[in-house]
């Protein structure tokens, strides 16, 4: 640790606001509507018509948080009126110690597995809080960190919100197919439908070894082409549950993420949340991905979803959903589009993970203490 750095007990450069915050029902809170934002412990849960607070705060889950995963966040910065509901730690930085961004960068690279409580959820208790160690540097070292990583974030958002941009035309596209001529087809009369399974956990066989992908909605993302690399069946597994074959389109027909869709290109097998159309060629497969984001095709389809728990559309309804099918043409054309944005959003994509991983990276080593910020970081701030 570099000269000027120290080490810092949490209450001695916060002061914990966790007595103000105020917990209310969803119901009460739906009678309350207003535009005062409302936060929980992973961010902004909805809007309220009345502020508890109305300063720059920091926000700490306290429960409801992925604390062994390095990469996701435990802390974020509000700031403006606000309330704040019992399942986020509330800080008010002490500004003559601590920066409230750097506050919230160095809280977020916390290791709190020796905080947290593990058990049927995890929580992070106000005396297990407050034996947080910080290592601080001097508050100018703290404010070139904080323009440099502030210089990064602009330059993610502004690739961020060209992929968003992006995303929109593309997905615009399905809209547009409603204004050319086609014809009102049912999904049963364009390929085979299937609806997937999951393999028994008790057989091992099913699983091991892994050879064949194994997609569920988790796996479906903003991109047509469903990634399908979370997990993997045996050859056995496969047979036990029925192995779809490639250039099949997949929709998700059962829960929270209902009508999401996608296309696959190789041979997978799916769980009983998602139905497929099967047999057909990659530019249908593909089209009828990029069809199926439209906003009336996904309300119909909502619509019609049945079940008082989870939403549900078998797949006998499903097969009779009518989508508009203009001429092959007209498909090859807004298929070859589709992927035109697809590779854009796969380049813009790859690279906000690659800023991202830039971000990490210097992060870690300014927050060390162990490294001097050198001069050539001031001028990527000057830059930005």
């Amino acid at each position: 640790m570099r000269k000027g750095w120290t080490e810092n007990t949490l209450p001695t450069i916060v002061e914990v606001l966790d007595r103000l915050r105020q917990p209310i029902s969803a119901i009460e809170r739906e009678k309350r509507l207003g535009e005062v934002p409302y936060y929980g412990a992973n961010g902004q849960a909805g809007w309220i018509d009345k502020s508890i607070f109305d300063e720059t705060l920091v926000l700490l889950g306290e429960d409801a948080i992925d604390f062994l995963n390095p990469d996701s966040s435990k802390a974020y910065l509000i700031t403006g009126p606000s309330w704040v509901n019992n399942h986020a730690h509330v800080l008010r930085a002490n500004t003559a110690k601590v920066l409230s961004f750097f506050l919230t960068e160095a809280l977020n690279r916390v290791d709190y597995s020796q905080y947290v409580a593990f058990g049927t959820r995890s929580k992070l208790t106000q005396g297990s809080m407050n034996g947080i160690t910080l290592i601080l540097p001097p508050l100018q070292e703290q404010k070139r960190i904080v323009d440099l990583i502030s210089s990064v974030d602009t330059y993610i958002d502004a690739l961020q919100h060209q992929a968003d941009s992006a995303r929109k035309s593309r997905n615009s596209l399905a809209d547009e197919i409603f204004s050319k001529d086609f014809e009102q087809r049912k999904l049963s009369e364009l390929g085979k439908l299937v609806t997937g399974t999951t393999p028994s956990t008790k057989d091992k066989e099913l699983w091991s070894p892994p050879e064949v992908p194994f997609c569920t909605p988790g796996d479906f993302r903003d991109a047509l082409l469903v990634s399908t690399t979370s997990r993997m069946v045996s050859q056995k597994g496969a047979q036990a549950i029925r192995r779809l074959s490639g250039n099949s389109f997949l929709q998700v027909c059962i829960g929270a993420t209902i009508g999401k869709s996608g296309y696959v290109t190789e041979e997978i097998t799916t769980n009983q949340q998602i139905n497929a159309v099967e047999g057909m060629s990659i530019d249908d497969a593909r089209f009828l991905a990029l069809l199926m984001r439209s906003s009336g095709i996904l309300e119909n389809l909502r619509d019609n979803a049945a079940g008082s728990t989870l939403p549900i559309i078998s797949k006998g309804s499903w097969g009779e959903l009518e989508i508009p099918w203009p001429i092959r043409d007209a498909r090859g054309m807004y298929s070859m589009l589709g992927m035109a944005f697809e590779k854009a959003l796969e380049s813009s994509d790859s690279t906000i993970a690659k800023a991202r991983i830039l971000r990490s990276g210097l992060l870690s080593d300014l927050l060390s203490g162990d490294h001097e910020i050198p001069a050539s970081y001031d001028k990527i701030t000057g830059a930005a």
